[in-house]
């Protein structure tokens, strides 16, 4: 049971999903948009006649997909994973070229950046999506700032990591940087600071 308010609330965009899980859509929305939901318990007897109208393997299907579709964090990580394949190229190349792998990290993470920042803005973060030629080159700069920390982090540990290590070490230092510190810290920005919520 819902009220009509909750309904043209959370209406739009329902259209396109069936079966149960329209239902698991529905009391997303409603909990997006922060209504209160109750549950009433109901006990069911096993079915004695008939057949269940579930599919499993047609349900299991379209309820990953919702969750990856409507998952920031899934979102957020596959950008990430794009981030850090141009990183990892941009990286190699420099250190190609003779450059030290500490610095040649942090231009990869820098030009990783940018990937993400337009990733996120038109994928994981669309339901806010920064609009405006303003508002973007704001926001970007805002984003720059607080992702300096991701090329510093990245930066220190692959820098005094070779040194301690080795210059063949560089990757798998950075990787463990991106995943134990990178991946959380930047997620918490984001969320909290560049996508935060509107009231």
């Amino acid at each position: 049971m819902y009220t009509r308010e909750v309904f043209e609330k959370v209406q739009s965009g329902l259209e396109k999903y069936s079966g149960y899980t329209f239902q698991v859509a529905f009391l997303h929305r409603v909990k997006m948009f922060g209504f209160t939901i109750a549950e009433v318990p109901l006990k069911f007897i096993d079915r004695t006649r008939g057949k269940s109208k579930i599919a499993p393997s047609e349900y299991i299907k379209n309820l990953l997909l919702y969750v990856v579709g409507n998952s920031t964090f899934i979102k957020y990580l596959i950008i990430g994973v794009v981030g850090f394949l141009v990183q990892s190229l941009v990286s190699k190349m420099f250190i190609a070229f003779g450059l030290f792998p500490g610095l040649a990290v942090s231009v990869g993470a820098f030009l990783a950046i940018i990937c993400n920042f337009l990733g996120n803005n038109l994928w994981t973060f669309s339901h806010r999506r920064i609009q405006g030629t303003i508002e973007l080159f704001n926001k970007f700069i805002h984003f720059l700032i607080t992702s300096f920390g991701a090329v510093v982090i990245q930066g220190v540990v692959v820098g005094v990591g070779v040194v301690l290590l080795g210059q063949n070490s560089w990757f798998n230092l950075m990787v463990f940087a991106i995943v134990f510190l990178v991946i959380p810290y930047n997620y918490f920005i984001y969320d909290r600071y560049i996508w935060k919520s509107r009231p």
